[in-house]
C-alpha cells in the first residue's frame, strides 16, 4: 500500500520535481547493483589531437545529467533488500541544480531511519547520487572507527548495523556540510559534523565515538580529527578532547 503525488515541470534542460511518497513496505529479493554500477553510464570518449612521436589517448569524461529542482518528502516504514534492510526510512529534500557532477548543487537533505543493516555499503553508495551523498559521512565513519581499532562496534568494513541513524546536511556547490550524523546501537553511539567535499573530495570533519549506549553519566567521546581526502583520508586522535571526555 502506497499514498504518492507528484508535481512536474520541465523547463529547458531543467527538471522540476515535487515528490510525496508513503510506503507501507518495499522488498526485493535481489537487487541487481552490478548493473546498476554500469560503469559506461554518462560517460564518453573523445580523441585528443596526435603530436609527433606520442599516440592518441582516450580521455574519459562524465556528461553533465540534466538539473533538477527536487522537493521530496519520502517515507517508508520497511525497506528490505539484499543490500539494505531497515524501518521507518524517512528521506526530505529541497535541492537545487541537483546532477550527476553536484557542483553547482545548493539546498538541504535530511533522512533517518531506525532497526537498519547496510550489507553493503560500498554497492549501496555506487546505486545512485542520493545515496552517494546521504551515505559518505557514515563510510568516513566506519575508516575512523578502523583507524582507532574500533570497527568492530557495529560498523565493519563493509556493514554497518544499528539502532538509529540519523542524518542533517546543507550542500552548496558540491561542498556537504554535516550539520548533523549520528549511529546509535547497543555497542557504540557515533556522532559526525564538518564538510566533504565532492568535487575535490577535501574533508574537514570531527567524529566523536562513545563505547556502549549513552546513558545518564553523558556522552564521553574519543576524538577523532579527520583530514585528507574521500580516497585519501588522514586521521587524528584528538587526545586532549578525549582525555577531557
Amino acid at each position: 500500500a502506497f499514498k504518492t503525488s507528484l508535481a512536474y515541470i520541465k523547463a529547458g534542460r531543467t527538471h522540476d520535481i515535487n515528490f510525496f511518497f508513503d510506503m507501507d513496505k518495499f522488498t526485493l529479493d535481489d537487487v541487481n547493483f552490478d548493473a546498476l554500477m554500469s560503469k559506461d553510464k554518462n560517460k564518453s570518449s573523445a580523441p585528443q589531437p596526435k603530436k609527433a612521436g606520442t599516440e592518441v589517448k582516450t580521455v574519459t569524461t562524465a556528461q553533465r545529467s540534466a538539473p533538477f529542482n527536487i522537493k521530496a518528502d519520502i517515507f517508508v516504514r520497511k525497506i528490505a533488500n539484499n543490500v539494505f534492510d531497515t524501518e521507518n526510512f524517512t528521506l526530505k529534500a529541497d535541492v537545487k541544480n541537483f546532477d550527476n557532477i553536484m557542483d553547482r548543487a545548493k539546498g538541504t537533505i535530511s533522512f533517518s531511519s531506525v532497526n537498519g543493516e547496510i550489507k553493503d555499503l560500498d554497492k549501496l553508495m555506487s546505486s545512485s547520487v542520493v545515496a552517494r551523498v546521504l551515505f559518505t559521512s557514515v563510510r568516513i565513519v566506519q575508516k575512523a572507527l578502523n583507524f582507532i581499532k574500533m570497527d568492530k562496534m557495529s560498523i565493519g568494513v563493509n556493514t554497518v548495523t544499528y539502532k538509529s541513524v540519523e542524518g542533517l546536511y546543507a550542500i552548496n556547490d558540491g561542498v556537504i556540510t554535516i550539520n548533523k550524523s549520528e549511529i546509535n546501537s547497543d555497542l557504540t553511539t557515533v556522532k559526525a559534523l564538518g564538510t566533504i567535499n565532492l568535487i575535490t573530495e577535501a574533508l574537514d570533519m570531527k567524529i566523536e565515538s562513545h563505547m556502549g549506549k549513552v546513558t545518564s553519566s553523558g556522552f564521553k567521546p574519543v576524538v577523532i580529527k579527520v583530514g585528507g581526502t574521500l580516497s585519501d583520508p588522514s586521521y587524528k586522535l584528538d587526545v586532549v578532547s578525549t582525555v577531557t571526555s
